[in-house]
């Protein structure tokens, strides 16, 4: 999740999903699904895959924790091979899928694309990558845009929550008295 200026709320998620209109979500309601915003910001092409939705007011209540329960305390710009990367599909699901970085970029780069040797499938697109910190804690990395059987490529999201105006939702970690860098 991520706030504008003035305190609006957004949820980030593949580029490639905007079809236009309304963004609906399979939500608790008699149809079975709910309008839960529309895309305001959307980049699909050869540097990135990434979307920023705008949530109506009435939106379902989210939580900017992983999976509900691990903290994200902040959001990085840049990744090396010495790192590991983890994500939980929605098509893959069951639990987060992780791979060490084969091939890092950083907003330095023209491309904002990082690639980790996971395996994702077709519905996984959207889904937060992140980066699990040794006290617990994840740390924001990218959007998930595509996968294969052996290997993950995410967008990096800090270079497109400064070029929209987002900050990212996080919170202090409950083991460390650091503030949130979000």
């Amino acid at each position: 999740m991520a706030t504008d200026s003035v305190g609006r709320h957004y949820v980030l998620a593949a580029g490639h999903c905007d079809k236009g209109g309304s963004v609906v979500m399979p939500y608790l309601t008699p149809t079975g699904f709910r309008r839960v915003g529309l895309f305001a910001h959307t980049v699909d092409d050869m540097y990135g895959d990434i979307a920023a939705i705008a949530l109506a007011d009435t939106a379902p209540p989210q939580d900017a924790r992983v999976l509900s329960r691990r903290p994200v305390t902040g959001v990085i710009d840049a990744v090396t091979t010495n790192d590991t990367l983890c994500f939980y599909g929605m098509r893959s699901g069951g639990h987060p899928h992780c791979g060490r970085v084969t091939s890092p970029a950083s907003a330095a780069d023209q491309s904002h694309q990082v690639v980790f040797a996971t395996a994702a499938v077709h519905g996984d697109s959207g889904s937060p990558v992140y980066r699990i910190e040794p006290n617990g804690d994840a740390t924001a990395v990218g959007i998930l845009d595509s996968g294969t059987s052996d290997s993950t490529t995410a967008t990096l999201i800090k270079p497109y929550l400064d070029q929209w105006g987002l900050r990212l939702t996080c919170q202090a970690s409950p083991t460390t008295t650091e503030k949130c860098h979000g």
